[in-house]
This record gives C-alpha cells, structure tokens and sequence, in this order.
C-alpha cells in the first residue's frame, strides 16, 4: 500500500468497488502528509526542533524531522506535533478506529543519549506521559528495552505492553493501530507483523477523556547529543458502529 493513498476501511454491507459509498454518516477520517502547515499544530521547547521536507526520498512527500539535542535543566526538550492543536476530539467505543504512520529513528538509545517517542491518538504534552490515548512507544529509558510497547491510558492510569517488535536504526516502519468498535481491545502490527498481545485496559472511553486526533511527541530522556526521528504521514478512520 502507497503511504500516498492510505487505507480506507468499507462500511458493513458496503464493497471495495465502491457500490457503498464510504460518507460522513458512516466513517470520519483524518489525514496529513505533511504537505503544509494547516493540518496539524507543531511546538518545540527546550532543544528540539522540527524540519519539513522529504527526508525519506521522494516517495514519500511531505515529512516531519524532530530533533531534540540537550537536555534542559527543566527537561523541556520535547518536539511535539498534534492534531487539533490543544483540543482533545477523540475517545473510543463508537466504532473500529484505525490510525496508521510511518516513522524512522536514524539512531538509537544507548548508555548515552536516550528519547522516548510516542505516536498515536494520545495527549501527551511537553515531556509527559500521556494522560488519555492509545499509542506506540519507545523508550529505552522507561521500558528497559529497545522493543516498541503499545499502550493505553485512561484518566492518568497507563497500560503498556511488549509488542515483541524490535526497533531497528534507520529503518522506516510503518505503524497500524488498531481499537475495536467496542474500545475494549488494542492492536497494532509493524510492517504487517503483529504485536504480540493486545492492551485491553485503560482504553479512553468517557467523553472526559477525549484526546488528539494525532500525536507524534519525541522527549530526550538522556544525555546532551541530537537524536532525531522522522515521521511521514498518519492517518486515522472511525468507522461508526451506529451511522450518525
């Protein structure tokens, strides 16, 4: 699948031919490419930076390079890039909703200089963990290994857990999520391979636990070199349980 034609899931009854159209009534998506800056909203603090451009080649248009260098005395060297901006829109229970990204850590954590990096539908915001969402992590710092975890977290409460799926320097992966229509169960897969067990606790569910549409939040964790990581689209589908 082409990250320029993302996929888009067909309403029960409907067909890929398109004999059921996919509507607003039936399905809400999302998506940006990093083309301009009208989608998403983008902060840097403390010694991060964002850079757009193809730094993935030119099949993949439009990305997002973050960079965070030394760590604050306050630990504010954080990139963050959400969708919505400060408005949390997003909780689970009405639908299968699948959020998918491309991203590439150049170089890893080690001894030395450490990030954690989190993308998803969550709210994390400066160097905090996420409150409310659904998303990847990894952190050497936090999980005491070079896996990525899938994790969900509901009112400040966190679920985390191995996915088995190691990270690798400087490969591009590609990050489907994946929470069923009753927003009771998480999944993910990294580059087709599926993580190895699902989170089925702390799934944000209550309207008081809304959150971004999309979050791709880098913290340096660690030491005073630059780590970057780039990112290429996302792309988030609801598709509605009940038609609205």
């Amino acid at each position: 699948m082409s990250d320029c034609c993302p996929f888009v899931p067909v309403p029960a009854g409907g067909s890929p031919s398109g004999s059921t159209p996919v509507t607003p009534s039936d399905t809400a998506s999302y998506f940006d490419d990093f083309l301009s800056d009208r989608l998403s909203f983008f902060i840097a603090t403390g010694g991060g930076t964002n850079t757009a451009g193809s730094a993935l080649g030119n099949g993949h248009p439009g990305t997002i390079t973050q960079s965070v260098a030394t760590l604050a005395v306050d630990g504010a060297a954080v990139v963050c890039a959400g969708a919505s901006g400060t408005a949390g829109v997003i909780f689970f229970g009405g639908g299968v909703v699948t959020w998918e990204a491309i991203h590439n850590i150049p170089t890893l954590s080690d001894g030395v200089d450490r990030i954690d990096l989190r993308v998803g539908m969550h709210d994390g915001a400066g160097v905090a963990q996420p409150t409310d969402g659904v998303y990847l992590e990894y952190s050497l710092a936090l999980n005491a290994s070079q896996n990525y975890f899938l994790c969900a977290a509901s009112g400040g409460v966190r679920t985390k857990t191995d996915t088995g799926i190691i990270a690798v320097a400087g490969s591009t992966r590609k990050a489907i999520i994946t929470v069923n229509a009753a927003g009771t169960s998480v999944t993910v897969t990294i580059d087709g391979v599926a993580g190895a067990a699902a989170v089925v606790a702390n799934i944000p569910t209550a309207v008081g636990n809304n959150t971004f549409a999309a979050n791709l939040q880098l913290v340096k964790a660690l030491g005073a070199a630059a780590r970057t990581v780039i990112h290429d689209y996302y792309n988030l589908t609801q598709t509605f349980t009940v038609a609205r």
